[in-house]
């Protein structure tokens, strides 16, 4: 819930469809995005559409082929990025924003510490 996994790094190498300079895209993008997106870099370099990318309104994640490629902000303006079922605890992000809502701590589980018990 506090940024762990969530920034990581990830990249795309096609330098036939990306012809600019790498650079570092700072907006958001769930693992969901990737399947969408990469189907859009292959439609864009092919002139066949596939019946899987017909139905991509069906996907979870967003298509960001044209943010990535033209440079524009994200069309995903939001994601919910944690669910501690144990802790009944989410977080949420929003633009800069994130909430998060519920217990953040973990108990500590032992009563006792070493030795055992008779």
């Amino acid at each position: 819930m506090f940024e762990g996994g969530v920034r990581s790094p990830g990249f795309i190498h096609a330098p036939n469809i990306f012809k600019e300079k790498s650079y570092d895209f700072k907006e958001l993008f769930h693992i969901a995005d990737y399947f969408p997106t990469l189907l859009s870099m292959i439609e864009s370099d092919s002139s066949q559409i596939s019946n899987i990318t017909a139905s991509k309104n069906n996907f979870d994640g967003v298509d960001q082929f044209s943010a990535l490629k033209q440079l524009n902000s994200s069309p995903r303006k939001s994601v919910h990025i944690h669910r501690d079922w144990d802790r009944d605890g989410h977080a949420y992000r929003r633009g800069p924003w994130k909430i998060i809502v519920g217990h953040h701590f973990l108990p500590f589980f032992f009563s006792e510490v070493g030795g055992h018990q008779k």
